[in-house]
């Protein structure tokens, strides 16, 4: 026996075990669907205060009704817009592709970058969204670890 599996030796049926991690591995599927529609109500929230000239008003509303800080309604508005951006990336976070925690860590990254790349351009008040540029980001989702820069079509 290899080592490792004598962990199962004492099952008594592998079709209930193979039923339990799939209900587990569903539960990163269905946490990454509900993140992806608190996203986009988020998003749409904002959109509508600022219709009506009121997008400072739209991060503390979210965070009232999310029952959550400040902060964290900002995160995920901050999140919302760069993931909605970028090409397939909800949809990899709706079907499990990409985990809640993973598309944090995208978007902490995108911020850094986006960051380093405003104070590289020498007009001041340049918008410093990354994904405004020549560059397109593209997530590859046979790999959910690759970002690939492509220059932007047309």
């Amino acid at each position: 026996m290899a080592v490792g599996q004598q962990v199962l030796s004492g099952v008594a049926s592998l079709e209930s075990l193979r039923a339990a991690e799939d209900e587990l591995g569903q539960v990163v599927a269905d946490e990454g669907a509900v993140h992806v529609r608190k996203l986009r109500r988020v998003l749409a929230l904002h959109e509508l205060y600022a219709a009506e000239g009121l997008a400072l008003s739209a991060t503390p509303e979210a965070a009232r009704l999310l029952r959550c800080s400040q902060w964290r309604a900002d995160r995920l508005l901050d999140e919302g817009m760069l993931l909605s951006a970028l090409p397939e990336a909800l949809d990899a976070l709706t079907t499990g592709v990409l985990t809640v925690e993973q598309s944090s860590v995208v978007v902490t990254q995108l911020r850094q970058v986006s960051d380093l790349r405003a104070s590289d351009r020498e007009p001041e008040g340049v918008d410093p969204d990354p994904l405004s540029d020549d560059t397109r980001w593209t997530l590859d989702l046979t790999d959910p670890y690759a970002w690939t820069d492509q220059p932007a079509l047309g």
